[in-house]
Order: C-alpha cells, then structure tokens, then sequence
C-alpha cells in the first residue's frame, strides 16, 4: 500500500507500507517528516488512519486532527470536564479524562514525543 500525505492538491510525503500495518502511526511519519514550508494545521483521515494515540501526539504537535470515523457509535469518547453535556452524544461519552494524571506525567510525555 502507499500511503500519500496531499496539503492543497500536493504531495509532501509518500510512505510504502505493510496492507497489514494499521495505518495511524504514519500519520505521525507524514506530519513529523514535513519538510516543505506547508503549515499543517489541520490533518484527515479515515477510520484507518486514526487511534486514541493519534488524537493526543497530533494535540501536542498543535494539529486538529479531524478524522472521518465509521462506526462512531463503537469508537471510545471521553469527556474533559464531566459536568459538560453534550445532549443526545452523552450517552457516547464512556466517561472521563484524568487531566491531573495528564499535568503529572506531562514532562514524561513531551520528553519521549521529543525523543
């Protein structure tokens, strides 16, 4: 399989990959090994191309990462701050994040991102 990173109608990473190889952690390859002088804001995928981990090192990096997920109603939500409601997708919230547990080991977390 190629995995192809486009930005605007051009190509700015290419990546041979494994059809068995879940496609998430070269998300990471396009975004990270970026470079050309595009300013990547935003990045899109398919279901594929996303995990929880994803969503996290892609916040870190400043980048909204906005996939297209099927199946939404089996993917795992949390919530920030469990006294916001979000109307008929609460009962999709499975439930909360630790954002103490986040501040604890926020050093750790950039320290290996950075690695």
């Amino acid at each position: 399989t190629i995995y192809t990173h486009v930005s605007k109608c051009s190509v700015f990473g290419t990546y041979v990959i494994s059809c068995g190889d879940r496609e998430s952690w070269f998300v990471l390859n396009g975004l990270l090994d970026n470079d050309t002088e595009l300013t990547l804001g935003q990045h899109h995928t398919d279901t594929h191309g996303s995990s929880d981990h994803i969503f996290a090192l892609c916040c870190l990096l400043g980048v909204s990462f906005m996939p297209r997920l099927k199946k939404l109603h089996k993917q795992t939500l949390y919530k920030i701050d469990r006294n916001m409601h979000y109307g008929p997708l609460e009962p999709m919230f499975k439930g909360t994040i630790d954002m103490e547990l986040i501040a604890e080991q926020w050093d750790q977390m950039i320290g290996s991102l950075l690695r």
